[in-house]
């Protein structure tokens, strides 16, 4: 990837654009700032003279490229520039050049991963490599022989798991291999002190495999003289534990100390049935994390070393058993560790584990013996998974969740008198070396589904005053600088230990602390990874079961151990939501009883039904709203989840209708969007994406550039394809799904007709209706409206979806036979019109809902046949006359009516149109007079008709329609209706 940049893209360009100055030849090849002084030197030091440029002038192949200062000796390359200039690592200083300048790169490229597999594969040849000479700490011997008759190993095992012997010599071969210094650094292969390999010469090296790829090294002296580690923020691929991959293969794992106890094991173990893992040292948190989100469905046994530091792991695990499936554990007899015995051979794995368990009790020390069963049952329903490998359920271990404080073995972290120390002995005497000047509590650890993992801490110094909780994210967990840097900003308080010190405090902050997990969702609505719904205040998981949110905003799901939070729409924070942020979550009305919903709905309906005058457009908008709650049901059924669009000329109150409907699931607010607030498809695909299920408002619906512009991005919507969104920092694109139901609300709709296509209109009409008293009811009781989508929720989660399937695919085929609708509109009508049809029969049963289902939908796929000329232009000359009046643009010297007969002149009224759209109609006079013509409604074009007001006007040629054959929308332009 480095070559491919530092080849393709030309530092002089890059410079100036980033200095915006001009490059001038100083030199042969060598180009320099010019009014070097005007700009302020270089730009690093800002000297002047010093900065200079290398570049051989008409090669295409920039990879000799450089820039030096000679003054304070910043140098490199292109990549080196970017870096340096936007304080970025050289992995994302190349991306950004990839992005900048159109350079196109492998997919899921990752110099580090390439890196590590070429380290392992010289590591691996260093050990195999016959002409190797005895080496002075192993005995004389080869690393080969070593690893085969002094641990044991066969060539097999060891070419499994691709052991390897440094011989201190990769970082000359990594660089002789034209690998970037500055990368061999970021990767920490490469010690940034003394320029050699950070791993130690005359040493065994273990890679470690996550997702089949290197992602780690650990190594053993065989002197046991070194004992650092490469440090954890070099890991890749999220590798816990040593051979973690293996818990693929098999149902029990089996988890161990060291590198030697896996390769043991892992030789005496049939790999189908029991997976080997090894935890390398302490069990960290993150492990412990990772076990309860790996192996929680898997029997589990443990068999560490029969010492101090092996209880403490024992008891670590024993702590979260309540988050696992089964863990038995286990301990090798003798003062020996597994390797020490399995390696001597002829042991029965298996039965070894069944005859050296323990249980484990964490409010005292654990025994040292080992604890022999009783004979084992040749059947028992605590079979850990493995053949012939029984563990009986009344040993199982049991914990009093002690508060002991964990330590690092030869670096123990104690807390005594509200701070930290360092525990050391000297002839049998303890030494308190003081680390920080306050404690620490553990709440909760939030998980995001982003794969980023945020602790949630209260920081409390010596004086017992305490912060406000604060997110520790990966990266400060692990480095002194940032955690101190936290310390500091959330109580003025301090860490002063090593990074070996700061591992070793965490150690003890998780075994004090309850094991509280939160997942944190990045959405609301309906999750089907849960198997629930989730809004602000309720979680409904489909067993029908409801749960409360805490004082916290968290859903307990599991007593106090496992927990969901939504997280905010504006904020990437998990803690201090601001109420302006917290009201774009959703709540659901819970002050209202079962019953009380039930005629909640009846009496909104009701309500609806009186303010639109029209009982089957009431149940219709309705029916949309409720089938939400199913949408990802259907969305699978049809490929699509139908759109609404709202229509009505100015004035007809669809804002405060579509408001209401909205109120049903409390998106009113948060759920609208208007059209001319949306300035590309981005700030809309991020609600798209967060309101899973859940219906989203796009308002102002006109038939302009705007508008038009956004249509085919409303086409993706329908068929809920991912849509491109910003990254956080600016840098790159990240694609998300669309999870929302769409309702599109406005005065014109959509000129461009696949678009048209995706929606189901619903007119309202100006006849007919009562405002007033229906209206107050609306506005008075909207507040309690999101009751109704609680109960639809409910409703959905006891559904019986397949029956569901059914009645829709039964309708869908009656609405093809009966109304002609074409088969993308009839999946439509059919979704909406079911959940009509069912509450019709229950709230208005004398309304003959499918009947009027049938009429809309025919008439509906009648008009979809002219839409593309005569529909719009009479929509659009109906808004023209509702807004202005026939006072101005077009009025009665355009519009005459003679009992059923409607005369207009035509010419002036298609440029009013065209100068209200500003030219954006897309149909040419010729083409909607063509059009119309074929119409049943037309009658003639050769009239000559006195239009103006009492018929004193002027004689004009006129098209003449017969308004008992019209649309509604002719028949407004008439005032028909009035």
């Amino acid at each position: 990837m480095f070559d491919t940049i530092k080849s393709k893209v030309d530092l002089l360009e890059v410079i100036s654009k980033d200095l915006d100055v001009n490059l001038k030849e100083s030199g042969t090849d060598t180009y320099s700032i010019e009014d070097e002084e005007d700009y302020g030197g270089c730009p690093f030091c800002r000297h002047n003279g010093c900065f200079k440029v290398k570049q051989v002038e008409g090669v295409e192949d920039f990879s000799e490229s450089m820039f030096k200062c000679f003054s304070c000796d910043e140098h490199g390359s292109v990549i080196d520039w970017v870096a340096k200039r936007n304080s970025l690592s050289l992995v994302d200083a190349a991306k950004k050049l990839s992005k900048d300048y159109n350079v196109p790169l492998p997919n899921n490229y990752n110099p580090m991963q390439e890196l590590f597999t070429v380290a392992a594969t010289y590591y691996r040849n260093c050990l195999l490599d016959t002409s190797n000479k005895p080496v002075v700490k192993l005995s004389h011997m080869t690393p080969l022989e070593y690893q085969q008759r002094v641990r044991k190993h066969s060539l097999e095992a060891l070419e499994h798991f691709q052991v390897g012997w440094s011989d201190g010599k990769l970082v000359p071969f990594l660089e002789a291999l034209g690998y970037d210094s500055e990368l061999l650094f970021e990767s920490g292969l490469k010690n940034r002190k003394h320029g050699r390999d950070f791993l130690p010469n005359d040493c065994f090296i273990y890679p470690h495999f996550s997702k089949g790829k290197v992602s780690h090294f650990t190594f053993k002296d065989p002197l046991k003289k070194i004992a650092y580690q490469l440090p954890n923020k070099f890991v890749l691929n999220g590798a816990e534990f040593y051979n973690q991959d293996s818990i693929k293969l098999a149902n029990t794992v089996l988890i161990v100390e060291g590198e030697n106890d896996v390769i043991s094991s892992w030789e005496n173990a049939d790999s189908t049935k029991i997976a080997v893992i090894g935890t390398i040292g302490t069990i960290s948190g993150n492990q412990l994390d990772w076990i309860r989100e790996n192996l929680s469905s898997k029997d589990i046994i443990t068999a560490f070393d029969p010492d101090d530091a092996g209880n403490k792991y024992r008891e670590k695990l024993d702590k979260i058993k309540g988050s696992l499936k089964n863990l038995s554990q286990v301990m090798p007899p003798d003062d020996k560790d597994i390797d020490d015995i399995l390696s001597k051979g002829g042991v029965d794995l298996v039965k070894f584990l069944n005859d050296n368990l323990v249980v484990v009790n964490t409010s005292t020390p654990i025994i040292t013996s080992a604890y022999r069963p009783p004979a084992v049952p040749s059947v028992s329903t605590g079979q850990a998974g493995v053949e012939g490998l029984v563990i009986d359920p009344g040993q199982a271990t049991q914990s009093s969740g002690g508060d002991e404080p964990d330590s690092m073995e030869n670096n123990s972290i104690v807390e005594r008198d509200g701070a930290y120390y360092k525990l050391k002995f000297k002839d049998g005497e303890p030494i308190y070396t003081k680390v920080s000047n306050c404690t620490i509590r553990l709440l909760n650890v939030y998980n995001t589904e982003e794969s980023e993992k945020l602790r949630e801490i209260i920081v409390t110094k010596e004086n017992g005053v305490s912060s406000d909780p604060v997110l520790v994210d990966s990266d400060t967990k692990t480095s002194i600088r940032n955690f101190r840097i936290l310390l500091a900003r959330a109580a003025d308080a301090d860490f002063k230990g090593s990074d070996f010190d700061l591992s070793a405090m965490w150690e003890l902050v998780y075994s004090k602390s309850k094991e509280a997990q939160v997942r944190v969702t990045r959405t609301v609505g309906r999750n089907d990874k849960l198997r629930g719904w989730i809004f602000r205040n309720k979680f409904i998981s489909d067993t029908g079961a409801v749960v409360d949110r805490d004082e916290n905003g968290i859903f307990w799901l599991n007593g106090k151990t496992q927990g969901l939070k939504p997280k905010s729409l504006h904020s990437d924070g998990i803690l201090a939501i601001s109420e302006e942020e917290d009201r774009a979550i959703p709540y659901l009305d819970e002050d209202i009883t079962p019953e009380g919903r039930e005629e909640l709905l009846k009496t909104f309906l009701q309500n609806l039904a009186r303010n639109l005058g029209d009982v089957g457009t009431a149940l219709l908008l309705t029916g949309w709203m409720n089938s939400c709650a199913y949408s990802n049901t259907l969305f699978k059924m049809n490929r699509s989840f139908p759109m609404l669009f709202v229509w009505s000329t100015f004035g007809q109150g669809k804002g405060s209708i579509c408001s209401w409907l909205m109120d049903t699931y409390d998106l009113a607010d948060s759920g609208r969007t208007a059209i001319s607030r949306i300035k590309s498809g981005v700030g809309l695909g991020r609600k798209a994406s967060y309101y899973a299920s859940l219906p989203l408002w796009i308002d102002e619906v006109r038939a302009d550039e705007e508008t038009a512009n956004l249509q085919g991005t409303f086409r993706d919507y329908f068929d809920r394809g991912a849509r491109d969104l910003g990254t956080k920092d600016g840098h790159g694109i990240k694609s998300v799904a669309v999870r929302s139901c769409f309702m599109f609300a406005g005065e014109d709709q959509f000129t461009d007709q696949a678009t048209k296509d995706r929606c189901v209109v619903i007119r309202l009409s100006s006849h007919n209706r009562e405002k007033v008293e229906s209206f107050e009811w609306m506005e008075g009781n909207k507040t309690s409206f999101s009751a109704i989508g609680l109960k639809w929720i409910i409703d959905s989660v006891n559904e019986d979806h397949e029956k569901l399937k059914e009645d829709i695919r039964k309708l869908d085929t009656d609405l093809k036979t009966e109304a002609k609708c074409s088969p993308r509109k009839s999946k439509s009508w059919a979704v909406m019109g079911l959940f009509a049809i069912r509450m019709a029969e229950k709230y208005f049963p004398g309304f003959d809902m499918r009947k009027h289902l049938y009429k809309l939908s025919a008439e509906d796929a009648v008009t979809q046949k002219a839409e593309t000329t005569v529909s719009q232009f009479f929509e659009s000359v109906e808004g023209i006359v509702a807004k202005e009046g026939f006072g101005q643009t077009i009025n009665d010297n355009h519009i005459g009516r003679v009992g059923d007969k409607l005369h207009l002149w035509f010419a002036p009224i298609y440029k009013a149109v065209q100068d209200e759209y500003r030219g954006q109609f897309t149909f040419s006079r010729n083409a909607v007079l063509a059009a119309l013509r074929e119409e049943k409604f037309f009658v003639s074009d050769s009239n000559k008709v006195v239009l103006g007001l009492q018929g004193l006007g002027t004689k004009r040629h006129v098209i003449t329609l017969d308004l008992t054959k019209c649309p509604d929308s002719i028949r407004n332009i008439a005032k028909v209706n009035e």
